[in-house]
């Protein structure tokens, strides 16, 4: 999660405090944000932008994709996504490593005596 979330969370959190004491994050009328709600704010949003409307699930794999192309390590993938070992982060996404070839021959030729 970034800062700029987590900023964000920690004020919804203060203003929950005001309604009641809960475990886990709540609406303004004290009840649970039903999971399909996210599903159709994202579908609603695609619509609104004019793009191809995408399953929720699917940002789980767009944000992987960003975080191999930003050098983030497998491990450090894995613990993020919660998978209980690095083959099922690998055989999940191992196929997106494959476009860092070319960095990977950039890397050796730059740093070549």
């Amino acid at each position: 999660m970034g800062k700029r979330l987590s900023r964000k969370l920690e004020d919804w959190k203060k203003e929950q405090s005001l309604l009641g004491i809960f475990e886990f994050v709540i609406q303004l009328d004290g009840t649970f944000t039903p999971p399909y709600s996210f599903a159709h704010w994202l579908k609603e949003a695609a619509i609104k932008s004019q793009v191809q409307p995408i399953k929720l699930h699917s940002l789980r794999h767009s944000h992987v994709a960003f975080l191999i192309e930003q050098n983030v390590q497998p491990l450090a993938i894995m613990e993020r996504l919660g998978h209980s070992n690095i083959q099922i982060t690998l055989g999940t996404y191992g196929h997106l490593y494959a476009k860092s070839d070319s960095r990977i021959i950039d890397a050796i030729d730059t740093h070549q005596v």
